[in-house]
């Protein structure tokens, strides 16, 4: 059984930042994944850059000025309107030395600020009843006694701790228990560089937010992720 993909909770619709002040991050750590995937690519164009990112073109047209004034870019070329674009020699010594600090070249983090407004706005609420509790748990064999101790400690929103020897139907009943959230949420990706304090990822992003598996916004990189998986913003 599958929960059925809903529309994403309207307290919560981020727009893709357009300035590089919006982002909540700073512009050191957004030049460094810049100089980081311009090394792992070789050369690039503007729109590419922000797509694998997660940048508008405005942030990403700000931020290639800012290299091009520090001489850490060269132009190769245009691509219709675009720039196509390498690591200057400083640009390369630069990477080298960013890349001994973090590997990672993804999309760009939201700020902890950001994390925490947005898990706050998807708080869940869901309405449960035995019915609804029983069909989520459909495929297994569960006694109406323990529906009586499950549903209270779904409905209370609070952490629950299932335990009991190996093999006893812990795991299958948490995975079968987020079947009662038939709602969408936005998640962050799940990895970060190491050298950033921000909370992400999404995921995220990584990133204005990734989705592991589910296909992240093109704009902001914030994914709709189904309720019944991995509640990770919770």
């Amino acid at each position: 059984m599958t929960s059925p993909m809903t529309e994403i909770r309207p307290a919560f619709c981020p727009t893709a930042p357009e300035k590089v002040e919006d982002l909540g991050v700073s512009e050191s750590l957004l030049l460094d994944l810049i100089v980081r995937r311009l090394s792992l690519e070789g050369t690039s164009n503007l729109t590419s850059l922000g797509e694998k990112l997660k940048l508008s073109y405005p942030v990403i047209s700000h931020l290639f000025n800012t290299m091009r004034q520090h001489h850490l870019v060269e132009v190769k070329g245009m691509l219709g309107n675009d720039y196509w674009i390498t690591l200057s020699g400083a640009g390369r010594a630069m990477s080298t030395e960013r890349l001994q600090l973090s590997k990672y070249a993804g999309a760009a983090p939201v700020s902890l600020n950001e994390y925490t407004a947005a898990t706050k706005l998807q708080a869940a609420e869901v309405d449960i009843s035995r019915k609804s509790l029983r069909a989520a748990l459909s495929d297994l064999v569960v006694t109406d006694q323990l529906l009586d101790k499950l549903g209270p400690a779904v409905i209370s929103q609070t952490s629950i701790f299932l335990y009991g020897p190996t093999g006893n139907g812990k795991t299958s009943l948490a995975e079968r228990l987020l079947r009662v959230y038939q709602d969408a949420i936005l998640m962050p990706r799940p990895r970060m560089p190491r050298s950033t304090r921000a909370g992400f990822s999404s995921s995220g992003p990584t990133s204005w937010w990734e989705a592991n598996w589910f296909r992240p916004c093109s704009n902001c990189g914030w994914t709709n992720r189904r309720a019944s998986t991995r509640r990770r913003c919770r």
